[in-house]
């Protein structure tokens, strides 16, 4: 019994909140991306229409486009 107990301690339940651990970074990991290209994607639909309007000068929004679509 004794040595069951001892696995269990030292190897078994710290060896699953290894793996636990291990899948909790990979899910945050693949949420924060997924947040990212939304937040992107929400700024561009916002930014967009107005880099249509005159109201900014062409270096301007050529500058405001490279920067929003360089990793695209």
């Amino acid at each position: 019994m004794l040595a069951l107990e001892n696995a269990l301690s030292q190897e078994l339940i710290p060896g699953k909140r290894e793996i636990s651990r291990g899948q909790l970074v990979g899910d945050i990991h693949d949420m924060t991306v997924s947040e990212q290209a939304l937040t992107l994607a929400h700024t561009r639909s916002v930014v967009e229409p107005l880099m249509e309007g005159s109201m900014f000068t062409a270096g301007f929004r050529h500058a405001v486009r490279d920067f929003f679509y360089q990793g695209t």
